[in-house]
């Protein structure tokens, strides 16, 4: 189970039966495996949970002001929808 503050508030939903999910904000500074290891780390396998969503879009007005090319922006998806894929069970949701 992950260590930080989500399985306590899955786990709380859960018991009370509220619908529950993960989200995860593809940040393109970072490397597709670093997120995928954080999303292992920090959601819980919850085979009741909803679908993970992939929210893809450009951080607009971020830190990360980096441009990927289509193709590195592709790639990085792939490798993050299998991992939650992987991680969840569950054909995420972009």
């Amino acid at each position: 189970m992950p260590s930080n503050e989500t399985a306590p508030v899955f786990n709380e939903a859960k018991k009370h039966g509220i619908p529950r999910g993960a989200y995860h904000f593809v940040w393109w500074c970072r490397p597709a495996k670093d997120q995928v290891r954080w999303i292992r780390k920090h959601i819980p396998r919850d085979p009741d949970a909803l679908p993970p969503v992939l929210d893809v879009e450009w951080q607009n007005g971020s830190q990360c002001a980096r441009r990927v090319s289509r193709e590195d922006a592709l790639e990085k998806i792939r490798i993050m929808m299998a991992g939650l894929r992987e991680h969840t069970g569950k054909k995420p949701i972009i």
